[in-house]
């Protein structure tokens, strides 16, 4: 929303929720970081760019007045296991990476940094920290109000997108049911373009029914601080996360549950939170005053792709798709090669005016802000800020066409 208010676009914002940020954007505390592999393609780029992006979002708010709770204190991140530890030693050693966006830290610059004794190395990303989401929602909205004048409708479950006459609608009527005459409480339009950036809805509708993107719910645990737990000053991130306090509580979390009906506390849940992190730093003694008696968390459910990258762009015409990989298959009998070709010739069949934002996963952070600039620069016709190798990372239709240009069925 702020992205195209920057550009003075007309804007309409439907929500089905009462206000900003009630559903997994909701959490009190999230870590910012970047996600980072030991070869540092595209996918990494991509993140290095987005973390980068989102701090100077959060700076330049702050700088304007905006109310954002955050900290730019840091992140360490330290292994679990023999494994991510392992991992973690690939990714320090792969690249000659900047100091500002990590570096390596021995065990005792370990526990200088986290303020509690951690007795591992990891790595230490000083530009990381902390921010609360809904807060960084909030004041993005209010910068955009500021810029432009939205036209925002609360309350309103969008059931239905459909086009007509090469016009978008938005319908809260079921796709199972017809609209039998035009009702402005229940359809909207028409628009040129719409956006689905509906998180945990992001494949309710037809047209974006197939997209590969799983939910998966989260639980993330808040307990109070202690005079010991208080001296915790960076985020601590291993197999689970913990943050610094913040109004004396801390988060930790967060469980991955996948396709979970219930959006209730869980019990389990809690005690898993609290299990990871005492499994990460074994043998400390700050970890015995984790207290979770208190029950107190926050469920949310965000929405995971296979390759750990969102979905930013037109949504593809998956119909389209299966109908042309069937032709060129049958064709007579043409081999796979020359359909290779023909898919590199032309352009991946997507929905003109739809475009989709979403499967942000957990780092929603990092990421939210630098897709929606890239997704507002595509509808604008403005500069891409970004590579092309990133924009087919991130293209919805990458999922088909990774297949289809290997030869391989969908």
């Amino acid at each position: 929303m702020l992205s195209l208010a920057e550009r003075n676009q007309s804007i309409s914002l439907f929500c089905r929720d009462s206000g900003f940020a009630k559903a997994a954007s909701g959490n009190k505390q999230g870590a910012l970081y970047p996600l980072l592999t030991p070869d540092n393609g595209p996918l990494s780029q991509f993140y290095q760019q987005a973390y980068l992006y989102s701090r100077q979002r959060i700076l330049n708010l702050t700088s304007s007045g905006k109310q954002i709770s955050h900290d730019f204190c840091g992140v360490l991140q330290t292994g679990h296991d023999a494994r991510s530890s392992a991992r973690l030693n690939k990714i320090s050693s792969g690249q000659n990476w900047p100091r500002d966006i990590m570096h390596r830290v021995d065990a005792a610059q370990a526990n200088q940094l986290a303020g509690v004794q951690i007795n591992q190395p990891g790595l230490f990303y000083p530009l990381g920290g902390w921010v609360c989401p809904h807060e960084f929602t909030q004041a993005a909205v209010a910068q955009a109000k500021q810029l432009s004048t939205p036209e925002i409708h609360f309350n309103t479950e969008i059931k239905k997108v459909f086009q007509q006459d090469g016009d978008w609608y938005l319908s809260t009527i079921p796709e199972t049911e017809t609209e039998t005459e035009v009702d402005t409480q229940t359809l909207f339009g028409p628009f040129s373009e719409i956006v689905l950036a509906n998180g945990q809805g992001f494949n309710q509708f037809e047209q974006t029914r197939k997209l590969a993107a799983t939910a998966f719910r989260g639980q993330v645990s808040h307990i109070p601080t202690t005079a010991t737990l208080n001296q915790i000053s960076t985020v601590l991130c291993a197999q689970g996360y913990m943050t610094p306090q913040h109004n004396s509580i801390h988060c930790i979390g967060a469980s991955y549950i996948k396709n979970a009906t219930s959006l209730s506390h869980c019990r389990q849940e809690q005690n898993d939170n609290q299990a990871k992190i005492a499994s990460c730093y074994p043998e400390t003694n700050w970890i015995k005053e984790i207290d979770i008696s208190g029950q107190d968390s926050r469920v949310g459910v965000r929405m995971v792709t296979r390759d750990h990258a969102p979905m930013v762009g037109l949504a593809p015409d998956v119909d389209r798709i299966y109908s042309l990989y069937q032709q060129r298959l049958s064709k007579d009998n043409q081999s796979k090669q020359t359909a290779i070709q023909q898919w590199k010739q032309c352009h991946a069949p997507v929905i003109e005016g739809l475009y989709v934002l979403g499967g942000l996963g957990s780092r929603g952070i990092c990421s939210a802000p630098f897709a929606a600039e890239i997704l507002a620069a595509q509808i604008c016709g403005d500069i891409i800020p970004t590579n092309y190798n990133t924009l087919a990372l991130l293209n919805p239709n990458r999922m088909w066409l990774r297949k289809l240009l290997k030869g391989k069925d969908i």
